[in-house]
């Protein structure tokens, strides 16, 4: 009965979910629509050979505000992520870097946050800011250094609305700073290659375009935790696996020691609402049960950046720390051993 009852009371939230998500579809403006709509560079950015990416600077008038800061580093993180698939030899600058003695044919892009106003997830829980939206206006220009000439400065635009973010607990707020960065990789797809050297490109998978699938996905975390996540069987190795889990990894579990602390990771998966992340050098770890809901791990995002520390003040076997950059949570979580290791 009890499982019964939490089966239904997930199915209410669904649907209550996809009831509510029509607020938030107006306050999304259709990738696609926007993109084309700018105007094409002078130059394709396939002509060039050597890409360069600056780190995304913001307006001296915002970048002091804690809130604006954490989200300059969430765009900036997604931006590299969906250019490296593009130019899979994009070289990072810093800002102030200076590029001398560069190959001629060769292109700097520089992303600029023009203007933002961001709500935190914390914010939004605790504080009830449903009336503010949050917004973003990320321009970027593209400048040819052999000519040191501006073939392209567009600009993008995202909002995440009040009441859809207050709904969503802050995830459309979080996600709006990964759409900004799809724009501007959608846009140098659009403008890669002539018609005459056209050639298929696999399209970069957008991050929840849709308000109805954000608020879809958004809730239905919140559901688990409600529901209690109820096991509905179990791997080979005796893991359980939840009804509503597709990608927990089988097979062995070697388990160990993680060979040390360190910086610069960043999520790969994040299975079971938040139960168990995959990282991108493979190590796979379970988070804390007790940690789990007070740290929202459900709402973690891939690609979020991901320090590794050790801890004794978890529940036993839980020796590790996962601070996420984003947020600032820091679950605690076992090292279950590495993906590619699994039979």
């Amino acid at each position: 009965m009890f499982k019964i009852s939490n089966f239904y009371l997930v199915g209410a939230i669904i649907i209550s979910t996809l009831m509510i998500s029509g607020c938030a579809t107006t306050s999304i403006k259709d990738s696609s629509e926007q993109v084309a709509k700018l105007k094409p560079p002078e130059i394709k950015f396939g002509a060039f050979e050597k890409i360069y990416l600056r780190t995304t600077d913001i307006n001296s008038a915002l970048a002091s505000h804690p809130a604006n800061q954490g989200a300059l580093l969430k765009i900036d993180q997604h931006l590299f992520y969906r250019l490296f698939r593009i130019f899979p030899s994009l070289t990072g600058i810093e800002a102030n870097e200076q590029l001398d003695g560069l190959d001629k044919n060769s292109l700097l892009i520089e992303p600029f946050v023009d203007d933002i106003t961001f709500i935190s997830r914390v914010v939004r829980i605790f504080q009830s800011i449903g009336c503010w939206d949050s917004n973003v206006n990320l321009r970027v220009t593209f400048t040819d250094l052999s000519q040191d000439k501006i073939i392209a400065s567009p600009s993008f635009y995202q909002r995440a609305a009040a009441n859809a973010a207050q709904l969503s607990f802050g995830y459309h707020d979080s996600t709006m700073l990964t759409r900004i960065g799809d724009l501007a990789s959608e846009y140098i797809l659009l403008h890669i290659k002539s018609e005459a050297e056209h050639q298929t490109y696999e399209p970069i998978p957008k991050s929840l375009a849709s308000s109805v699938v954000d608020g879809f996905f958004g809730f239905l975390g919140i559901a688990l935790l409600v529901a209690d996540q109820v096991p509905n069987g179990e791997d080979s190795v005796g893991h359980p696996i939840s009804v509503f889990n597709t990608t927990t990894p089988s097979g062995t579990y070697p388990g160990g020691t993680y060979p040390g602390e360190s910086s610069g990771h960043w999520i790969l998966e994040n299975i079971d609402a938040g139960s168990m992340m995959v990282l991108e050098d493979n190590s796979v770890w379970e988070i804390d049960p007790l940690d789990k809901i007070s740290e929202s791990t459900f709402l973690w995002l891939l690609t979020s950046e991901i320090t590794i520390v050790t801890s004794n003040s978890g529940s036993p076997g839980y020796d590790y720390l996962l601070i996420n950059a984003d947020d600032g949570g820091k679950p605690h979580a076992k090292f279950l051993g590495w993906k590619n290791e699994l039979n």
